[in-house]
């Protein structure tokens, strides 16, 4: 039973609210508990022409604390921005 508290536990880990403006990009950190860690990762939307553009990101980096976890999701999320632009929305 702890095993399936554990896995439960790590999905329903606590998400920071803390969103980022970032030219004119909304980024969400969302970290979740993975094993000894937090992920890395992030929501990113765009509001364009009447639409939500959305895309996850999701990178391999780990932290051991949550906070810092959220840091790292903002700044991969803002150089992919800088790097890629809209072009991350394409599908």
């Amino acid at each position: 039973m702890n095993i399936l508290k554990s896995l439960l536990k790590s999905r329903v880990a606590k998400q920071k609210e803390g969103r980022v403006q970032y030219q004119g990009y909304t980024i969400r950190p969302c970290p979740q508990s993975r094993g000894q860690g937090w992920t890395t990762e992030a929501v990113i939307t765009l509001e364009r022409a009447g639409q939500t553009l959305t895309h996850h990101l999701i990178r391999a980096d780990t932290s051991s604390d949550q906070d810092d976890a959220a840091r790292l999701a903002v700044s991969k999320a803002q150089r992919l921005i800088d790097e890629v632009g809209e072009k991350m929305f394409r599908r």
